[in-house]
């Protein structure tokens, strides 16, 4: 994948989907352990690493919505 117009480093996309919404404090949070995750688990520099969140309002599951 290339980021930031090169593909010579390791890269990572991140999605996250919520139920629901959050602060932006949590998200900042997250963002943080999402990272430090990635970057340990996957020696992806940190700067290389985008995540991104979606907030969905209606979740469906075993013929029942939330």
């Amino acid at each position: 994948m290339a980021f930031a117009g090169t593909a010579d480093k390791e890269t990572a996309y991140v999605n996250v989907e919520l139920l629901g919404s959050t602060t932006n404090e949590v998200y900042d949070k997250l963002t943080r352990a999402i990272c430090d995750t990635v970057s340990k688990e996957l020696a992806v520099p940190y700067d290389r690493i985008y995540v991104k969140y979606s907030e969905l309002e209606h979740w469906g599951f075993a013929g029942e919505n939330f």
